[in-house]
């Protein structure tokens, strides 16, 4: 259960894992953000959600971030 998607030139995949730290089985957001052939991934297990789906949107979310933030980063260069 993957969201892949194009977001501002990033090819991005928004997945959730479940913990194995959290007894109640809680799930938490990875995303994967690929431009000009570099990968970062990022495992977002600081936010945990009852709900694969919340993890889902958290990190897509998350990752609309950092590529803004990298952006604007990279125009006040």
């Amino acid at each position: 259960m993957f969201d892949d998607f194009t977001y501002r030139n990033y090819r991005v995949r928004a997945g959730v894992r479940q913990s194995r730290t959290d007894k109640l089985g809680r799930w938490y957001g990875v995303i994967s953000l690929v431009h000009d052939a570099e990968q970062d991934i990022f495992a977002l297990e600081d936010h945990l959600f009852e709900w694969p789906a919340g993890a889902r949107r958290y990190a897509v979310h998350h990752a609309k971030q950092v590529i803004d933030s990298r952006r604007a980063t990279q125009a006040g260069a």
